[in-house]
């Protein structure tokens, strides 16, 4: 080849690989060409960012503040409301409870059992070992932890760790099976609802204690399965599948509600009662007890979510707000609702974050 001809080669093959690296550096500054993001786009229609993602079925996500927490058992990862990593931890636990609270997050290992507390940077803080067979964890706004465990001799019992994961208390409910906790921030109240297990019926009691760990009072309630439990200062809320116990703040008996199908769900808000009554049917209460309004849908409705001031409704493959109803064409598999009001859900093989107005 002669020099003029080499020299030529030389300029056309140059020019080719300027272009192509100048498209290449345009491209990537509009964010479309990065490996890392070429799995995220924009969903006009919904104003929504879809991200690929695949997930186990062990996998469970938190709304941790504006930001989602996954763990599949091996993995921590937090990520921000445009689903990038913040951070990924390595973590490995066959049997596992995950909760969140405020900033922090605790993930109870049932097998080893430990209980871990791991800081918003995903850092392990403290850990605390017990000897128990750990069932469920209860982290409250006090910065307190409840362990609830059981034991081969047909009692329950709680294990109270404060902020550091000291051991505060231990709590036995002799044959007795746990159901819920639920904590009352306006007056720093603790509620723990037990099944007792006698021979002619079941009943429930529920024990009030004060940050001390003090009981302040025991209500009992016979043939009564709580699955949900709200208390206020003036008011409790007792749900079994097949009716709502209304109870002023010294439970006394205001309303009792019966289900029409099965409850399966309930929410407060402006003092009002949200109830899921079947799958396709939710019904509103005033504290009296009094029916404010009925709603029927068609989609299955597997969840309610409380976004002041309105519900968010979470079907199998829809999402209802007070403002609109958004269709999928897949199932959706899970969802959580971000501090900044930002809707995540979770499909087979992707992630869809849309923002509720």
């Amino acid at each position: 080849m002669k020099k003029q001809d080499r020299l030529r080669m030389f300029i056309i093959i140059s020019s080719v690989l300027f272009a192509v690296l100048l498209i290449a550096n345009i491209v990537k500054a509009n964010g479309t060409v990065d490996i890392k993001e070429t799995n995220r786009k924009v969903n006009e229609k919904n104003n929504s960012i879809v991200s690929s993602f695949d997930y186990n079925a062990k996998t469970v996500v938190a709304a941790l503040n504006n930001e989602i927490i996954i763990y599949d058992g091996k993995n921590l990862v937090k990520k921000n409301d445009k689903f990038k990593n913040i951070f990924e931890t390595r973590l490995a636990i066959n049997d596992f409870v995950l909760k969140v609270e405020q900033s922090n997050i605790y993930i109870l290992d049932r097998i080893d059992k430990i209980l871990y507390k791991i800081n918003s940077g995903g850092e392990i803080v403290s850990q605390a070992k017990f000897m128990e067979s750990g069932q469920n964890i209860y982290p409250l706004k006090n910065g307190d932890v409840l362990l609830s465990y059981n034991t081969n001799v047909a009692a329950d019992g709680i294990i109270v760790y404060d902020s550091d994961m000291k051991q505060k208390t231990n709590i036995n409910y002799p044959n007795s099976l746990i159901s819920t906790v639920n904590f009352e921030e306006s007056t720093n109240t603790i509620y723990v609802s037990v099944q007792v297990n006698n021979l002619a019926d079941i009943t429930n009691t529920i024990y009030a204690y004060n940050s001390n760990y003090e009981v302040q009072s025991i209500n009992s309630y016979k043939n009564l399965l709580t699955i949900e439990m709200i208390n206020t200062n003036n008011s409790k809320l007792i749900l079994d599948p097949t009716r709502l116990y209304i109870l002023d703040g010294k439970y006394k008996n205001v309303a009792t509600i019966d289900a029409q199908n099965s409850f399966a769900g309930m929410v407060l808000v402006n003092e009002k009662i949200y109830l899921l009554d079947g799958n396709k049917n939710v019904r509103i209460y005033d504290k009296t007890g009094k029916l404010l309004e009925e709603k029927a849908f068609k989609d299955t409705i597997n969840k309610m979510i409380l976004n002041i001031p309105q519900i968010i409704y979470i079907g199998t493959t829809s999402v209802h707000t007070q403002n609109r109803t958004i269709e999928f064409a897949k199932d959706i598999e899970k969802s959580i609702l971000l501090s900044n009001n930002k809707l995540v859900l979770f499909f087979k093989g992707n992630v869809e974050i849309i923002p509720i107005q």
